[in-house]
Formats: C-alpha cells, sequence, structure tokens
C-alpha cells in the first residue's frame, strides 16, 4: 500500500513562490533595488541613533528603533507596511558572525520583504481595524531574511511558520501615536531573528499556522486567499517608496501639491481644503500642533508650511515658529475622498480666485521615484555628510563582502 504525500500547507506555498519571484528578478536587478533600500535606511539608522535609547533593545531591535526615530524609513505603498528598517535589522544581525556576500544579502533582503508583503496582503480591512500591519507582517519578514542569511531556503519555510505564530501587534498604538510604536518595530526584529535561529537549530515548526481552523487567519479575522498571492511579477522590494519630506508618510503627496502653488502669503487665504485618504484624516489631521512631534503628524500645519515657503529651499520638520503659517493650519479642511496616497490642495483666496493642485504619486513612490541626488540628499540631512560616497558603496554591494559594506554605511 502506498501513502500520497502530504499537500504543501500554504506556508510552504507562500515561501516558495516568495523565492520564486525574487530569484527570476536576477541577481543584478536584485543588488540595484538592495542597494537603495540599504542605502535609504543606514541613513535612516544614522540620523536616528541615540534618540531612543535603544541599547536595551538588542542588536536587530536597537537597529530597528533607529531606523524608525525619525519615521523617514521607506513605505511599501501597496501593503501600508514599512519593510525595510525591520528586515534589514535582522539581515545585519544574522549575519554578525558570517562571512557572506553582498549578493546574498540582496536576496535574504528582497525575500523578507517578499514575506512582509505576502503576509501583509493576508489582513483585510477588518483586520488593520486591529492589528498594526508593519508588526505583523514585518515579524514574518525579518524571519525569512534572516533564515536567509543562515541557510538559503533550507530552513525558510519553518523560519516562517515560527513567525506566522508570533505575529502580533494592536493598532492601538498608532491611534494613539504613542512610542509603543518603536516597541513593535524591535520587537518585530528580535522575534523574526528568534524566528529564523530556532528553525536553524531543528525545532518543527507549525505546518498548518494559515489554514488550520485555529490559525492566523481565522486568528486576524481574514477571508484572504493565500493562494491568491502566488503568481508572478515584481519583487516586493521594486515596489518600495522613500520617503523625502520630514513629515508624516501620510503628508508626503500634500506636501508636493502644495509646493507646486507656493510660495503663497498666508493672510489672503480665505479657506484651505486638502483632499487625502480616510487613514491620513483620521490619524494626521491636527489644524493645531503645539509640538514638533505634533507638527510630524499633522497633515494641515505640513501644507501650511509648504505653501508659505519657497519651494526652491527644502522643506524644514518640526514647528513652524510663524504665527500666520499655524493660522493657515488651523483653516484647513482635511476631505478623506482619497484612496491612494495622492493628495489634492485647494486654496480659495480672499480676492476670489481659486487656486489647485493635485498629485497623483508622493516623491518617491515607484512612480516618481528619488533622483540619486534626492538619495544623496536625504542622506546629508540625516547622517550629516558623505552621501555620494555612501551611495557609490551601497550600489557596489553585489562586488563585496557584505560586513565591509554595511561597516562603510553604519561607520562601525
Amino acid at each position: 500500500m502506498t501513502h500520497s504525500a502530504e499537500p504543501a500547507s500554504a506556508t510552504a506555498q507562500i515561501t516558495e513562490a516568495a523565492t520564486r519571484r525574487v530569484t527570476a528578478a536576477g541577481e543584478e536587478r536584485l543588488c540595484r533595488l538592495a542597494a537603495i533600500s540599504l542605502f535609504d535606511v543606514c541613513a535612516c539608522i544614522r540620523g536616528g541613533r541615540g534618540r531612543l535609547g535603544g541599547a536595551w533593545a538588542g542588536d536587530a531591535g536597537g537597529l530597528a528603533l533607529a531606523a524608525h526615530a525619525r519615521d523617514l524609513d521607506d513605505l511599501h505603498p501597496e501593503t501600508l507596511t514599512h519593510p525595510a528598517g525591520v528586515v534589514w535589522p535582522a539581515v545585519i544581525a544574522a549575519s554578525r558572525s558570517q562571512d557572506i556576500s553582498g549578493a546574498r544579502a540582496a536576496t535574504a533582503a528582497a525575500i523578507g520583504y517578499e514575506l512582509c508583503a505576502a503576509t501583509a496582503r493576508l489582513l483585510d480591512a477588518e483586520a488593520r481595524r486591529f492589528w498594526h500591519p508593519t508588526t505583523v507582517a514585518g515579524l514574518v519578514g525579518a524571519a525569512g531574511a534572516a533564515a536567509w542569511i543562515d541557510a538559503e531556503d533550507a530552513h525558510l519555510t519553518a523560519a516562517v511558520g515560527h513567525a506566522l505564530s508570533l505575529a502580533g501587534g494592536s493598532i492601538v498604538c498608532m491611534l494613539e501615536l504613542s512610542e509603543t510604536r518603536f516597541v513593535h518595530r524591535a520587537h518585530a526584529a528580535n522575534a523574526g531573528l528568534l524566528a529564523a535561529r530556532s528553525a536553524a537549530a531543528g525545532l518543527r515548526a507549525t505546518r498548518l499556522g494559515l489554514e488550520s481552523p485555529r490559525g492566523f487567519l481565522t486568528a486576524f479575522a481574514s477571508d484572504a486567499d493565500p493562494a491568491a498571492l502566488l503568481g508572478d511579477g515584481d519583487p516586493a522590494i521594486a515596489g518600495a517608496m522613500y520617503r523625502l519630506h520630514p513629515a508624516t508618510g501620510f503628508a508626503q503627496g500634500a506636501i508636493d501639491a502644495a509646493r507646486t502653488l507656493a510660495p503663497i502669503a498666508p493672510g489672503p487665504v480665505a479657506s484651505l481644503r486638502v483632499d487625502v485618504s480616510p487613514a491620513a484624516a483620521a490619524l494626521a489631521g491636527n489644524v493645531a500642533p503645539s509640538t514638533d512631534d505634533d507638527a510630524w503628524w499633522s497633515v494641515p500645519h505640513a501644507v501650511a508650511v509648504a505653501l508659505t515657503s519657497d519651494p526652491a529651499v527644502a522643506f524644514a520638520g518640526g514647528l513652524t515658529p510663524q504665527p500666520a503659517t499655524l493660522a493657515l493650519a488651523r483653516l484647513c479642511t482635511l476631505e478623506a475622498t482619497r484612496s491612494d496616497l495622492g493628495a489634492r490642495v485647494q486654496l480659495e483666496l480672499a480676492d476670489g480666485r481659486s487656486l489647485a493642485a493635485t498629485v497623483a504619486v508622493p516623491t518617491g513612490h515607484p512612480l516618481a521615484p528619488l533622483t540619486d541626488e534626492q538619495r544623496i540628499g536625504k542622506w546629508n540631512s540625516l547622517a550629516g555628510e558623505g552621501g555620494g560616497a555612501a551611495f557609490g558603496r551601497a550600489l557596489a554591494i553585489g562586488e563585496r563582502p557584505f560586513a565591509e559594506t554595511v561597516g562603510a554605511l553604519l561607520g562601525a
């Protein structure tokens, strides 16, 4: 009597699909995409060091804290997750004691992005009401990336199986804008690394963690179909958006739109309307910020500053000291009419004129990518200097040992 093999679990199918999609992109392209991602996240890490006293968070967790401390790490627009600030810390921490190539690290990061995006796609609108996607999905991405560093695909499915069982993170920290969101980042990076190391140590992972009646999909109240994630297409790392302006990601498109109308004297403005997504209106609608942190999370403040500033001058973060600009922010009405990251800014002036500008996608979006000059400028604004040389080192990721590249970029 013969026994048929057990069908592949949903976890195995997703990890196999992720590997297939990433490797199909080819090493040269992966290295280019990973170089841009690593360059951006290292700029964020350098700019965020020391801000949260991250020594308590461990190696991967401390890097994740620094990456997000100034809230300029990347965004995956399709899934509204921030992969780089969790995936790269896991890659760096996993590679500390290994002599791996930059190309292997590039593939590992791309695998991490892929698994982060795949997991986030399983979180439908109802699940997102309660769970923080970057924490839930980032942990799985970190586990996959770290597992690839350890042994490529040998333990990948087991690492993801462990990670899916650990995934979680309440959305309340985002609704309150509390600093628990930083703990989420550290947890995702550290727990992902733990899942990968558990798999490498031979611990047998949960097999049906997704599809079991008591598994991930049921726990997260999701009716998503894992089989829908198995198609071909560009790797998720190719879909990353790199934030340029020092303000919340919800404000990036609105800043771009406002800058096309600037400079506007605030006095003659009778009304100001900004059309954004429902999430932006709910989380970033403060019209009267009183601190730098409040200002960071305020679309009205960002638009008011952008409208009254010379577009040739770099947009500056922090609460504006200009009373007239603060008064303009208080005039702002946010309308939740958009389903994307774009924005429309409309002004009614006291003399009867109406001015408006619409931006479909923010600067840094895959459809409107940053120029190399903008990438280097962001590095210099966060790290102080040396962006040109650092960008060159990042682009050579496929030609050097990964430890050498990371040491040069992080200065350690």
